[in-house]
């Protein structure tokens, strides 16, 4: 049994731990106490300054809205008025109704080029042309010709007798296209499509043979080959050829007196006497002997007796498909003789040309 001296200070340290503890609560409570009764001080805020307005600052008023006219899309179809198809452009559109862009722009508002299918478009009148250019007179030989629908270049100018190059020329034009409605220049028939004076040039067209212009200006071929430095028959459409003047005719012809077995032959612009002695099938000796020719010159019109020809020359026109040889084996000669009698050494033909054959 512990004795009574041993707890006794258990007591007190337990007493004085409860003391403690009590006086820690009664000083908490009174701390609370005090600070709630001590007023809470007020935070008085600081006033901003407002932002003061001046005087010049006044509101403005949007102006208000007025209907304007009804765009061009609500526009009706029918006289005056388009409807505008797949693939259209203002620029089409003008062409067909013969009107500018900015007349179409502005009489239907557009702000640009761009349209719909299916907008509607109000086409304004056609401005007319002036009248300087209605009324100013052509030159002469030229007329005016509105292009057809099938009409080609190439076609009209072989209708009208010129070269393609001449009506680009006439109408400023850069290709060959053109469009129905079109108003052409047609220049006259260049010059050169008639006979020339002896000693002028003639530019060489579509379908030109050497030997046709030699018969068609009167000179004989050596001559014109001569004259233009040509080694052979062969031309091209615009080379510039230099027509030879012919010789000129004796001033006193004699007469000729012709007996026996022969013909009378009136030489013509084109012959020699080498072509005139293969046609008839004689000799140059014969021919000259007969006539007392002391040169082979001739002259247009002079009459020159042949004796005992063995030949009789026939005009003939070529066919479409003739050939020299083809032409030869229908009258029974050869082609060496039918190129001898035309005064040619070329196997060229073309339809509608006319020439000599020597038949025997």
């Amino acid at each position: 049994m512990p004795s009574p001296h041993s707890s006794t200070p258990r007591r007190w340290l337990f007493v004085l731990l409860i003391s403690l503890a009590v006086i820690a609560i009664l000083g908490s409570s009174q701390a609370a106490a005090a600070q709630a009764n001590t007023p809470t001080p007020t935070v008085t805020p600081t006033p901003t300054p407002s932002q003061t307005r001046t005087p010049t600052a006044t509101f403005i008023r949007l102006p208000t809205f007025t209907p304007g006219p009804s765009p061009t899309p609500t526009l009706t179809p029918g006289p005056g008025n388009y409807v505008v198809q797949f693939g259209d452009t203002l620029l089409v559109i003008a062409r067909k109704f013969n009107v500018t862009i900015p007349a179409i722009r502005a009489a239907n508002n557009l702000p640009s080029d761009t349209i719909y299918a299916g907008q509607v478009l109000r086409i304004p009148t056609p401005t007319p042309l002036t009248p300087t250019v209605t009324k100013t007179p052509l030159p002469a030989g030229y007329f005016t010709y509105t292009v057809q629908p099938g009409d080609q270049l190439l076609r009209l100018a072989r209708r009208f007798g010129v070269t393609a190059s001449a009506i680009r020329l006439a109408n400023g034009l850069f290709s060959d296209t053109l469009y129905v409605g079109k108003v052409l220049i047609i220049p006259p028939p260049a010059a050169t499509r008639t006979p020339l004076p002896p000693g002028q040039t003639y530019v060489v067209q579509p379908g030109d043979q050497l030997l046709a212009l030699a018969r068609r200006f009167g000179v004989r071929l050596s001559a014109l080959k001569a004259a233009n430095n040509l080694t052979s028959d062969v031309i091209y459409p615009g080379q510039v050829l230099l027509i030879p003047t012919p010789a000129p005719p004796p001033a006193t012809p004699t007469l000729l007196v012709v007996t026996g077995n022969a013909v009378v032959y009136v030489v013509q612009p084109r012959d020699s006497l080498s072509v005139i002695a293969a046609r008839y099938g004689v000799t140059l000796a014969a021919i000259r002997s007969a006539n007392r020719l002391t040169t082979d010159t001739l002259f247009t019109g002079q009459q020159l007796a042949i004796p005992n020809p063995a030949r009789h020359p026939v005009d003939y026109v070529v066919q479409r498909g003739d050939t020299l040889t083809s032409i030869a084996q229908k009258f029974g000669v050869t082609v060496a003789e039918i190129k001898a009698a035309n005064g040619t050494s070329s196997d060229a033909l073309f339809y509608g040309l006319k020439i000599i054959v020597p038949v025997p």
